[in-house]
């Protein structure tokens, strides 16, 4: 939908990785919910955001909000 630089797009690599919880059952909520996260770090990527600063500041309470630990 045109957010991303027009110019950087031959320059730029992206890897994802996307949490599925084993027991999501609905498949048109686990892709919606996905591409919503996905173009939100992809925008906050491009914006410098979290900064280094801010990630060190809030890395030891930093938490996975639906931690599977089987």
């Amino acid at each position: 939908d045109g957010f991303l630089p027009q110019e950087a797009l031959d320059e730029l690599v992206m890897i994802a990785n996307a949490f599925v919880h084993p027991a999501a059952a609905n498949e048109k909520r686990i892709e919606f919910n996905n591409y919503k996260a996905m173009r939100h770090a992809i925008r906050k990527a491009i914006e410098g955001r979290p900064t280094l600063e801010e990630l060190l500041n809030e890395k030891e309470a930093a938490r996975h909000p639906f931690r599977y630990a089987p």
